[in-house]
């Protein structure tokens, strides 16, 4: 019997980022402190960019061979 995954509101989300960036806490740290996997909170923090993030964009996307 499978188990619910469980939901977390993104103001959790936003405030176990938080705890890594600006407190600069591990992510470890914050994964135990919060009971969260840490591939959850890696996957948080590529989630959180800035609005003015560039994608580097690759030489098969601009057509060329590589």
């Amino acid at each position: 019997m499978a188990g619910k995954r469980k939901a977390y509101t993104p103001e959790f989300k936003l405030q176990a980022v938080t705890m890594v960036s600006e407190q600069k806490l591990s992510v470890a740290e914050v994964a135990r402190r919060l009971g969260v996997t840490e591939n959850l909170l890696h996957s948080w923090k590529k989630g959180k960019r800035p609005a003015n993030h560039v994608r580097a964009t690759t030489t098969a996307e601009l057509g060329g061979r590589g």
